[in-house]
């Protein structure tokens, strides 16, 4: 069995937090929609030239909240276009203009707003970004909420291979193995990084188990099938009350199956070292199901 079981593997890369895992709900999804696409309205009227938003733009018109870690060379704070062209590449206020060689996914949004397609968004930021912010783009994308879902693992295979080469591909098809279909937010995404990281079992995401008390299956977020551990992520909907009450009976029906959850908040995210202890706790009760077959109340 991995040592990471018995405890965790620690991984010493000297970060403090995790600024990129950033929760969201459909509300301020949509929010964040409106105000981009405002910005992008103004931006186009201010000039004669054909705009086409692209990049975190792009992505952030069809409502993706989290925050991811950019490198220096991309500003977040300024809107995104792509052109055919370098020589028509510009300096526009406010702007970043990017060269993109393969083409423009070119689409209307509105009567003024051209987008490339997500797809290609996603393939264009992979140059800017780490592992874990293209995984959590990759992640929102293909999400489980058909309200912001926008595309599935196929069809950027698909693109992936129409286009070829680009700048950022090897770390994009890194991601896109990571990338796990019909996830619900960020954070499970960074606890599923972490748990692979630290030489955890692989995690499976939305698994249907089935409580024998109820006679029914429950969706958990995360679970370690092998070993009977879940991991679950309490955001901020979790504070109402139905939900905080319907959660601990299907987690005390879950204990009764055999089963032990470990909720994950805002606070397990705070600090490395938070996440550090998080994952020492779920290594050692993976450690005791492997060695007892259940679990000590």
């Amino acid at each position: 069995m991995n040592n990471a079981v018995h405890g965790y593997n620690h991984w010493g890369d000297g970060m403090e937090s995790y600024a990129y895992n950033t929760f969201f709900t459909l509300d301020e999804a949509r929010d964040l929609a409106q105000k981009t696409l405002e910005q992008c309205r103004a931006r186009s009227m201010r000039t004669s030239q054909e705009l086409c938003f692209s990049h975190g733009t792009r992505l952030q018109l069809a409502g993706m909240t989290a925050t991811l870690n950019y490198k220096p060379n991309y500003d977040p704070n300024k809107l995104h276009v792509t052109v055919s062209g370098a020589e028509r590449l510009s300096n526009l206020t406010e702007t970043q203009c990017h060269y993109w060689g393969h083409g423009i996914d070119q689409t209307m949004i509105d009567d003024l707003i051209a987008v490339v397609s997500v797809e290609q968004a996603l393939c264009q930021i992979a140059q800017f970004v780490d592992v874990e912010s293209m995984v959590i783009a990759l992640d929102w994308a293909t999400c489980r909420n058909e309200h912001l879902k926008q595309t599935t693992k196929d069809k950027i295979s698909l693109f992936l291979t129409d286009i070829g080469r680009f700048p950022g591909i090897r770390l994009f098809r890194k991601a896109l193995s990571l990338c796990r279909e019909n996830t619900d937010s960020p954070q499970e995404s960074i606890l599923r990084l972490e748990s692979v990281k630290r030489g955890l079992p692989e995690l499976e995401v939305n698994a249907p188990i089935y409580l024998p008390l109820q006679n029914k299956e429950v969706i958990v977020d995360m679970v370690y099938p092998n070993d009977h551990v879940i991991l679950e992520y309490d955001g901020r909907y979790h504070y109402d009350r139905n939900r905080w009450e319907g959660d601990i009976e299907k987690r005390n029906n879950l204990s009764f199956a055999g089963y032990k959850t470990f909720p994950a908040t805002r606070r397990t995210f705070a600090t490395t070292q938070n996440l550090d202890e998080y994952f020492r706790i779920v290594g050692s009760a993976i450690a005791e199901y492997r060695n007892t077959g259940s679990f000590s109340q």
